[in-house]
């Protein structure tokens, strides 16, 4: 679970082939893998990627929007500091 700096958080239930992506009670995504570290979605307007930054523990997310929400892409990194306590 990562908690991210507008708020929203974001759950992550990796697997071998794929991670299922719950951003803030929606329903759920699933990303599939295209390298060892890179997920992305079916529609190509979500990649989320681990291990990233200087110590490995960084996951940036970038997503396009839906229709009707603010325009353009979107990025959050995301950083070991940031994981949800539960």
């Amino acid at each position: 679970m990562y908690e991210m700096s507008n708020g929203w958080s974001i759950d992550v239930r990796p697997d071998m082939r794929h991670v299922d992506v719950v951003i803030d009670r929606n329903r759920p995504l699933r990303l599939l893998a295209i390298s060892p570290r890179k997920f992305v979605s079916g529609d190509g307007n979500m990649t989320m990627e681990f291990s990233r930054g200087n110590d490995d523990n960084d996951m940036t997310l970038r997503y396009v929007p839906a229709p009707g929400l603010a325009a353009g892409l979107v990025e959050t990194v995301l950083t070991s500091a940031s994981f949800a306590q539960r």
